[in-house]
C-alpha cells in the first residue's frame, strides 16, 4: 500500500526548511532525487508549492518521488516520450517539475550515464511541447493520488457483501448505501473512479468538498456545537 504524502498546502514563513523532488537519477536503486530548500519566497518556491510538490517532511517527499517514478515508468510511455537510442548529440527535452517551462533540452550524448538512466525512466521527449504536457500530466496524477488518500476512497475491491457508501449527487445527503459487489459493473466502475467509501464520514467529506469545486461561493458548512454542554472538562493546572 502506498504511503500518504502530504505537500505543504500554505504558504510558510520564509526560513522554512522543505523538501522538493527533480529529475536526477543517482543509480538505478533510486528514484527521483529530494533536495533541501529553505523558503525565500522567491518564484522558485512559490512554484514548487503551488505544483505540489513542496514538502515539510522528506519521507512525505521520497515517497512522491516513488509515485513520480512509477508513473514515467509505464510501460505505456506518455505520447511524444523517446523510447530509443538517439542519435548522437540529437537535442531532446527533458521533463524537469521545478523549472518554469516543466522541461529543458539537452544535446543528447550515448556515453552519458544520465542521458541514458534519463532515457530509461520514459523522461526524454521529442519535443518541448510534449514535454511539458507530460511533467503536467505527471504532476497533475500526483495531486490526485494525494487527493485520494486525504478522502480515504477504496482503491481495491472489498469482500462482496461489504457495506460501501457512493459519492451521488442525486441525494440530498450525497450519497447512497449498498452491499458491494464485484460482478456489478455499477460498482466497479465506481471503484475505479474513486467514488467508493467504508467510512460514512468519508463520503460526505469527499461531497462537500466535490460541491466546493462546483460552487466555490457556497459557505462551508458550520459545525455545530452545543449551547450548554452538560459538565466541563477538568482543566489541568
Amino acid at each position: 500500500m502506498t504511503k500518504k504524502i502530504k505537500p505543504m498546502e500554505e504558504i510558510p514563513n520564509e526560513g522554512t526548511v522543505y523538501f522538493t523532488v527533480q529529475p536526477i537519477f543517482k543509480d538505478d536503486s533510486e528514484a527521483l532525487e529530494v533536495f533541501k530548500y529553505t523558503f525565500d519566497a522567491d518564484g522558485f518556491d512559490y512554484r514548487v508549492l503551488d505544483r505540489g510538490i513542496a514538502f515539510e517532511e522528506e519521507k512525505h517527499a521520497k515517497c512522491a518521488a516513488n509515485i513520480i517514478l512509477n508513473l514515467m515508468r509505464k510501460t505505456e510511455p506518455l505520447p511524444g516520450c523517446i523510447t530509443s537510442q538517439p542519435d548522437e548529440s540529437a537535442e531532446v527535452w527533458v521533463i524537469a517539475f521545478t523549472m518554469t517551462q516543466y522541461c529543458f533540452s539537452i544535446g543528447f550524448s550515448q556515453s552519458h550515464e544520465q542521458h541514458q538512466k534519463a532515457l530509461k525512466n520514459h523522461m526524454l521527449f521529442s519535443s518541448e511541447k510534449d514535454a511539458s504536457a507530460a511533467a503536467k500530466f505527471i504532476l497533475a496524477a500526483l495531486k490526485a493520488e494525494v487527493l485520494r488518500q486525504n478522502f480515504n476512497c477504496l482503491t481495491e475491491a472489498p469482500a462482496d457483501g461489504t457495506i460501501v457508501f457512493a459519492l451521488s449527487t442525486f441525494t440530498p445527503c450525497g450519497y447512497i448505501q449498498q452491499p458491494f459487489n464485484c460482478n456489478e459493473s455499477r460498482c466497479m466502475r465506481l471503484l475505479e473512479s474513486g467514488l467508493l467509501f467504508t467510512s460514512e464520514e468519508d463520503v460526505v467529506r469527499a461531497y462537500e468538498h466535490l460541491i466546493q469545486q462546483i460552487n466555490p461561493t457556497k459557505p462551508k458548512a458550520v459545525p455545530e456545537v452545543p449551547a450548554e454542554p452538560d459538565a466541563q472538562p477538568d482543566m489541568p493546572f
